[in-house]
């Protein structure tokens, strides 16, 4: 990292101190990049204590934030990977920066992870011609679609049916309902997010500390039962880090024997009037290329395409297999 290419500095962000360096970086690197959002969301879940990340920045000779990176050291992502970031500032691109960042990233991840998945906009020139330029290989993409939560709509997702013998479940007192109630939710949950198409082979998994510290409002969790009681589907949102009235689904899904009913959508639609009424004007969601039925869905309540992005997996020398 010492060429004349390469930032003049890179450095971890390890202590409490540093906050304030971050904030520098995500400032710098955030303007025009539909994807710094992601930055602040794994920030949050770091905090929960359960999700170990490693966070670089660059900066140039006076001092100035060039670029950010971030790996999510826990199995978050598919195959049992981390989930990585990096971000430059336009005019320091081409300069080596994002390789120091890559570099840094990586080593800091080994030994923890079999490897990391990088994302970035499909579009992004740059980020292209690095993928190309490393070698690297696209495995998934996926698309951003964002639904304007405006009265028309709000009226018309109330008027959405929920299917024959489905009750639809808020949790309006979220301390109420106890460790153990929670546990066992989160128990469902995992089970339903490996089975979720949007899993590409089930691997990604969510600690329970991160799911209960990411709902911190009633409108971010609505549950589906059956006549029994027995829980059929969720949704859960989370806030949309750095943009005001907005929100961002983290997991919507239906246990298999329930699917092809109308639950998600029902839960979807019924979650976002939720939502509509504490103030949010924008829900966004990601899905993968690919999985029709999911977005045909999308589409009916209203989502608009908005953005594709890129999932490009790197295997990390010695890194500890799956378990």
């Amino acid at each position: 990292m010492t060429s004349p290419s390469a930032p003049r500095r890179l450095h971890p962000l390890t202590d409490p101190a540093d906050a304030a360096t971050l904030e520098g970086a995500l400032a710098a690197v955030s303007p025009g990049d539909p994807l710094a959002w992601m930055y602040l969301h794994w920030r949050r879940a770091e905090a929960t204590g359960a999700l170990p990340c490693a966070w670089f920045v660059t900066e140039d000779e006076a001092g100035r934030p060039t670029g950010l990176g971030l790996a999510v050291c826990k199995p978050v992502a598919v195959g049992g990977y981390g989930s990585g970031l990096v971000s430059v500032v336009p005019e320091q691109r081409r300069r080596g920066v994002a390789t120091a960042l890559r570099t840094a990233l990586e080593e800091a991840a080994a030994g923890l992870l079999p490897g990391l998945v990088y994302e970035y906009r499909e579009d992004e020139a740059p980020a292209e011609a690095a993928r190309l330029a490393w070698g690297l290989t696209v495995s998934e993409r996926h698309h951003e679609s964002v639904l304007a939560l405006d009265e028309a709509t709000v009226q018309r997702l109330a008027a959405v049916r929920v299917p024959e013998g489905v009750a639809l479940e808020p949790v309006d007192d979220l301390d109420a309902l106890g460790e153990a109630a929670w546990r066992t939710l989160h128990a469902r949950f995992a089970a339903m997010f490996a089975d979720a198409p949007d899993v590409a082979d089930g691997d990604a998994n969510v600690p329970y500390e991160v799911f209960r510290g990411l709902v911190t409002q009633p409108w971010m969790l609505l549950l589906a039962r059956d006549a029994t009681g027995d829980l059929l589907g969720l949704t859960m949102v989370t806030e949309r880090p750095g943009e005001d009235e907005a929100a961002n689904t983290f997991f919507t899904g239906t246990e298999r024997h329930a699917r092809g009913r109308g639950v998600a959508t029902a839960v979807k639609a019924h979650q976002a009037v939720r939502m509509a009424q504490a103030g949010i004007t924008r829900l966004y969601t990601q899905n993968m290329v690919g999985n029709e039925p999911i977005l045909a869905a999308n589409r009916r309540l209203g989502f608009v395409h908005a953005v594709t992005t890129c999932d490009v997996p790197v295997a990390l020398p010695g890194g500890r297999p799956r378990a």
